[in-house]
């Protein structure tokens, strides 16, 4: 059994009710479910709401996507924070708990041409580099970005249309993590041939809305 709140909205932005979720899945009179077996993720809105998973009883996860402040905020343009200051938020919550709920997951979707160069792999490492000098244990997860068929463009310039990384890519970006000594998994796509991955869902339900108005559309002119 295994429990993640992601995926949902961000989590830390309604902290105080996935604490209580949390507090039940782990209690023993109701599900009993493992603390370490339930997985906070988090794009780490503010030091303020990353600083309030203190009393949550799950392991924490960060969606960190790019270690460069500048690419990160284009990534996530929620970011309001620096990587840094971020970062020693979670150490500094990391430290506090014992050392097997102080296990740190950290995730990556990888974006071809993007953010999944060997720089960005060695950026990620030295981001990291005082949670391990700290004894806080990592484990990286580099997600390939799902295509969903959108026109959607990053804002660099000429514009780059957002598409999977390349597995020599993907596999160059994940050697150089674990060459630090870190452990690094890369993510296998489900779903991805009928549109259900991750990220595709929602754009597939659009796309069909909008086929639906379209057709409304066209029958409303004929009338």
């Amino acid at each position: 059994q295994n429990v993640l709140f992601r995926g949902v909205g961000e989590p830390l932005n309604n902290v105080h009710s996935v604490a209580e979720a949390v507090r039940i899945l782990t209690d023993d009179n109701c599900f009993r479910i493992s603390p370490s077996k339930v997985t906070v993720s988090s794009v780490g809105p503010s030091p303020e709401l990353i600083r309030a998973t203190a009393d949550v009883r799950a392991m924490l996860a960060w969606s960190v996507h790019a270690a460069d402040d500048s690419l990160r905020k284009q990534l996530v343009p929620t970011t309001k924070h620096s990587m840094t200051r971020l970062r020693d938020t979670y150490l500094d919550v990391l430290k506090a708990r014992t050392r097997g709920m102080s296990v740190f997951m950290v995730a990556v979707t990888l974006i071809n041409g993007v953010n999944d160069s060997e720089e960005h792999a060695e950026q990620l490492v030295q981001l990291m580099q005082p949670l391990r000098d700290a004894g806080i244990k990592l484990c990286v997860d580099l997600i390939p970005y799902n295509d969903i068929g959108a026109a959607g463009t990053f804002g660099l310039a000429g514009g780059v249309q957002f598409t999977r990384t390349q597995p020599d890519r993907v596999n160059a970006f994940q050697k150089v993590v674990r060459s630090y000594g870190v452990t690094c998994f890369v993510r296998v796509t489900r779903g991805d041939d009928e549109g259900a991955a991750c990220g595709q869902l929602v754009t597939t339900a659009g796309k069909l809305r909008r086929k639906r108005q379209a057709a409304q559309g066209g029958e409303a002119a004929q009338e």
